[in-house]
């Protein structure tokens, strides 16, 4: 889904926000109705997205920080580790209010060495897209999408 995002002086922007907005509603309509709200938008946003795997969490840098959905147990391993190293792209996009992009298994190619380094223990390689989500301008949780 690549072409439906670009760059700008505000960091990335929706193209096509209205097929995107159809598209996602159409996922989570389509999707099987006893999974939670929070799971039916965690898997359209990996869907719509071209990514392996997605986790939701909300209340990031806080003590009642909580992982609403992981799509597979990768996912919500890696959301738990940025918690106990204190580092990691989903929390700095919950502190920055940007996109953060990490590489794990790419020595020396990212920033926090620490989450890479225990990363590696459940995931060889992979780029992890940590998204923040802002109802109203204020960062309220992080879409993290991963993709091997």
């Amino acid at each position: 889904m690549a072409h439906r995002w670009r760059r700008g002086a505000e960091g990335y922007v929706v193209v096509d926000r209205e097929d995107l907005l159809v598209r996602f509603a159409t996922a989570i309509a389509t999707s099987p109705v006893a999974d939670s709200l929070s799971a039916r938008l965690c898997h359209a946003c990996r869907d719509l997205a071209g990514s392996d795997a997605a986790a939701i969490t909300v209340s990031y840098t806080s003590a009642s920080r909580v992982t609403l959905c992981a799509t597979d147990e990768i996912s919500g391993r890696l959301e738990d580790l940025q918690d106990v190293v204190g580092e990691g792209p989903g929390r700095a996009a919950s502190e920055s209010g940007r996109i953060e992009v990490c590489p794990v298994g790419r020595a020396g190619e990212g920033r926090w060495s620490h989450f890479d380094e225990a990363a590696q223990g459940l995931v060889e390689s992979a780029v992890l897209h940590a998204v923040p989500m802002r109802p109203e301008g204020k960062v309220f949780g992080v879409l993290t999408l991963y993709q091997t």
